[in-house]
């Protein structure tokens, strides 16, 4: 009888197994494509690949898949439900939290950004970049002191964090403390010489500190490093 069925086209109704193994496979297969085209940096087809996975069965696998994915082109806000997604099966996992918290500060939701890392600092109180990430929080909601204490504690913890001593002169400029403020930022550029938005930052904290003519002195060497520096322009026209 399967013989005739199969000479004249006729078939049987699939059934709910074929249908799973089906539905495995392209599942599968969307995972298996979707990693490669991330690897090759075709984020658009990656996103539509983890998608169309995600829609045929939810693993945390594939969710955190297409949240890289999102970070990868920046797109915070499609991101952020698929980390507080991973975020709650995983409440242990640093990175994932680190990352939460990260993201929560793209999207300038600084008061959820402190809820996260005052979470994980139960845990991990002395990680510089868990640190860091709780000064750019207090700092976003003008807590400039708290956010002093937890860069003075990350920079302490790793004495090259240059992201936290970046962000340290800007609180100390908040703070009226411009001494110290350019003595981060002449630190930095020690480092560094030729990195333009350390030039630019004391730039800005030289005039924040009203010592106009050294401020122009720095927009220039800015203007040097980057003829198109918009924001050394609009500093120096002030």
């Amino acid at each position: 009888m399967s013989f005739f069925k199969k000479l004249f086209g006729a078939s049987e109704e699939p059934t709910e197994e074929k249908a799973a193994k089906d539905a495995e496979r392209r599942f599968n297969i969307l995972c298996d494509d979707g990693l490669r085209a991330k690897q090759m940096g075709m984020a658009d087809f990656a996103e539509k690949c983890f998608t169309e996975a995600l829609e045929i069965k939810r693993e945390l696998r594939v969710v955190g898949f297409l949240a890289e994915v999102q970070l990868m082109q920046q797109n915070y806000a499609a991101a952020l439900p698929l980390l507080q997604e991973l975020h709650a099966e995983e409440t242990g996992n640093l990175e994932i939290g680190l990352l939460l918290a990260n993201t929560y500060g793209e999207t300038e939701d600084y008061e959820s950004m402190q809820q996260i890392c005052t979470a994980l600092a139960e845990s991990e109180a002395k990680e510089p970049r868990l640190l860091y990430l709780s000064a750019k929080a207090a700092h976003a909601l003008d807590k400039h002191e708290e956010a002093l204490n937890f860069l003075d504690d990350a920079i302490s913890e790793r004495a090259d964090y240059a992201q936290a001593i970046q962000l340290r002169v800007k609180v100390l400029s908040a703070l009226g403390r411009y001494d110290e403020a350019l003595a981060d930022a002449e630190r930095l550029l020690k480092e560094t010489p030729d990195h333009e938005d350390y030039a630019l930052l004391q730039a800005e904290t030289l005039a924040a500190a009203g010592r106009c003519a050294e401020a122009e002195s720095a927009c220039q060497k800015v203007s040097e490093l980057n003829p198109f520096n918009i924001e050394a322009h609009a500093l120096l026209s002030r």
